[in-house]
């Protein structure tokens, strides 16, 4: 494994923040929350002139380095757009024509679902079907979750597996992306603001709440980079377990680095003038949809039982 990403998705990734800051960066999200006009197709056209719809990420190891930052970058600015479901390669091999998404096939739901006509929707167990979205729920911890009706019961499909494995790991990158910015908001409230005539930073309690951020926030990244590389290598069954081990690592990540960021702002910290209020509620589906952590560990321990999980050492008798 290269733990660096290649120049040409870095400079990928330089060119979709400009894009996305042209876009109004985070205050897009905001607007969005009350434009009656969503989708927006201004970043439907933007993403096509960054050149996100042409990215093929399982056949060109740049490409798919160029999309995971391409997540990363869209969850900074909590874009509300479903990037990483359009990245998701179609489970049956031809070119994407509609999202992808792993949802819960007792109440299947998915995120941004009023951006495309139909989506393309797995509960991850190797079987997918289509789905028409209906209205947003406009929820307060979801503005853009909106509930599918499938247009048919869930087959067997070659590529699903493999489907929900790259889905998992971009939206694993989104969250990843929220929690540097998130992180990085947090040290300049901290920095500005001050208390008995210091900045808050010179307190060690909050220097060392940050640090532990700052550390896990850096776990996430490698272990992105790590999946991201395994999704290229591995046999499809063993690249689904280290997504899935990298999404309960996001989620579990995601718990601490956002609630020590909220503390941090103290009554700020659910503000919607403040981005740390915004990055918190926006990023809620991608947390909670289609499980939470716990969920997700228990699948994993099974995926695990039944066909191993590749390390550096031998452990329980697998690999």
């Amino acid at each position: 494994m290269n733990p660096l990403l290649p120049e040409p998705a870095v400079a990928f990734g330089e060119s979709a923040r400009r894009a996305f800051g042209d876009l109004g960066g985070i205050d897009r999200a905001r607007r969005a929350e009350h434009d009656h006009d969503h989708p927006d197709r201004a970043i439907a056209d933007a993403l096509g002139s960054l050149g996100v719809d042409d990215l093929s990420v399982t056949t060109d190891t740049d490409a798919a380095a160029a999309g995971a930052v391409a997540c990363i970058e869209a969850g900074r600015v909590v874009l509300p757009w479903p990037v990483a479901g359009w990245l998701t390669p179609s489970c049956d091999g031809s070119a994407r024509t509609r999202p992808f998404a792993l949802v819960d096939p007792t109440d299947p739901a998915v995120d941004h679902g009023a951006t495309a006509p139909r989506w393309e929707i797995s509960p991850g167990n190797g079987r997918v079907t289509t789905a028409t979205p209906g209205t947003p729920l406009a929820t307060r911890l979801g503005p853009f979750v909106t509930r599918v009706t499938p247009t048919g019961g869930f087959e067997p499909a070659t590529g699903a597996l493999a489907a929900a494995a790259w889905w998992s790991m971009f939206t694993s990158c989104r969250i990843l992306g929220a929690l540097e910015r998130a992180l990085e908001v947090t040290v300049e409230h901290t920095s500005a603001r001050h208390q008995f005539g210091r900045p808050l930073t010179a307190f060690q309690t909050v220097r060392f709440a940050l640090a532990d951020a700052k550390v896990e926030v850096a776990g996430l990244r490698e272990l992105s980079l790590f999946t991201l590389w395994r999704l290229g290598t591995a046999s499809v069954p063993d690249a689904h377990v280290d997504a899935l081990a990298l999404r309960m690592h996001a989620l579990d990540t995601a718990r601490g680095v956002l609630r020590t960021c909220r503390q941090l702002h103290g009554a700020a910290g659910v503000c919607d003038e403040y981005e740390i209020a915004m990055l918190g509620r926006h990023l809620q589906p991608t947390l909670r949809l289609p499980d939470d952590a716990d969920t997700v560990a228990v699948e994993l321990a099974g995926s695990i039982r039944v066909g191993g999980f590749d390390g550096l050492f031998d452990h329980a008798g697998h690999r």
